[in-house]
């Protein structure tokens, strides 16, 4: 009889042990780090508040390369990543679906530098040679669809260097004096010569050339975050608190431009605090998810899937590219 009771007791204890077992494990899950995943640049600055003062929820991992952020969440070494937005739907398509968009965060960092004053609007560049980098890929799609818009493709001519860094030289040193440069090169170029100045806006111009296509809603947005599809199915409200947490940072860094760039090089985004500080105002830092989001981005990869269907990876994302929150809440949106 006694055998019986302690077998009882025994089995009782057993299925305590592994019901906490169980509960410990599901709780070391919930609280574990999310695993968030940026190139350094533009991309990432909209993260140094969040990361700064929620470090204890996040796991940044920086990277220089676009290739080498994409091999991190396609392994399932990040669950939550910064990318250009073509490559997102490049990623999409190469993975089956694998991530989903999950929101905007920087807006265009292209701009057109002269070293003088006649360059005021697009139309301007008509009958004038442009130095620019990116060719083959968005900087340039975008550039030919403005000067397409603006009827003035065959008039201008585009001469494409190879690195930034060779362009920024080139300009520095006299042999370029119209040139088309993103963030944090623009900040850089300025730094090392006085006598250019930003010229154009090409963010600003690319929705001028779509109000003039008749698309209302789309604008140049070249940084996003994505989510590896099976973290999202798995960890709906570690996504919501993800994109909380997005929100506010974005809105603080755009308001708090010193203390921001501080934090910025002490994370590793840009080395030095002082071009943060002077490029911070030129990136178009934002959060924008749900609906706005896909509603910005469904003609603005049309445009560039027209360009050249490789730079989506072949085909335009499906709907389910795009996230939803399962819950149905309405995501928050927060611009520079």
């Amino acid at each position: 009889m006694k055998y019986r009771v302690l077998r009882g007791i025994c089995g009782v204890l057993a299925v305590i042990m592994l019901a906490a077992t169980g509960m410990a494990a599901l709780a070391g899950q919930e609280s574990a780090k999310v695993r968030v995943g940026a190139l350094k640049g533009p991309t990432a600055m909209g993260l140094a508040q969040m990361m700064t003062v929620n470090s204890e929820a996040y796991e940044l991992s920086l990277v220089g390369a676009p290739d080498e952020m994409v091999a991190q969440i396609a392994s399932g070494q990040v669950d939550i990543a910064a990318l250009p937005t073509n490559l997102a739907a490049t990623l999409y398509n190469k993975t089956s679906g694998g991530v989903k968009l999950l929101a905007l965060n920087t807006l265009g960092v292209l701009y057109v530098l002269e070293r003088g004053d006649s360059v005021h609007s697009a139309a301007d560049l008509a009958g004038k040679t442009l130095y620019a980098t990116g060719q083959g890929a968005t900087p340039e799609y975008t550039l030919r669809y403005v000067l397409e818009q603006e009827g003035i493709a065959e008039q201008t001519q585009v001469e494409f260097k190879a690195e930034h860094t060779e362009l920024v030289t080139l300009a520095a040193t006299g042999g370029a004096d119209l040139v088309l440069l993103p963030e944090p090169h623009v900040t850089s170029l300025l730094m090392q010569d006085a006598g250019f100045r930003v010229a154009l806006d090409m963010t600003t111009a690319f929705a001028e050339a779509a109000r003039k296509a008749g698309e209302e809603n789309m604008e140049l947005s070249m940084g996003c975050w994505v989510v590896r599809t099976e973290f999202a199915q798995e960890h709906p409200e570690a996504v919501r608190e993800f994109l909380a947490a997005y929100q506010t940072s974005a809105a603080y860094v755009n308001e708090h431009v010193e203390e921001s760039a501080q934090w910025i090089e002490q994370l590793g985004i840009l080395p030095k605090a002082a071009v943060a500080a002077k490029a911070l105002p030129n990136c178009h830092i934002v959060c924008i998810a749900g609906e706005e989001a896909r509603a910005r981005m469904e003609p603005l990869l049309g445009v560039w899937f027209a360009a050249n269907p490789a730079a989506v990876g072949g085909a335009l994302p499906g709907e389910d590219f795009y996230y939803v929150d399962p819950a149905g809440d309405a995501q928050g949106n927060a611009a520079q």
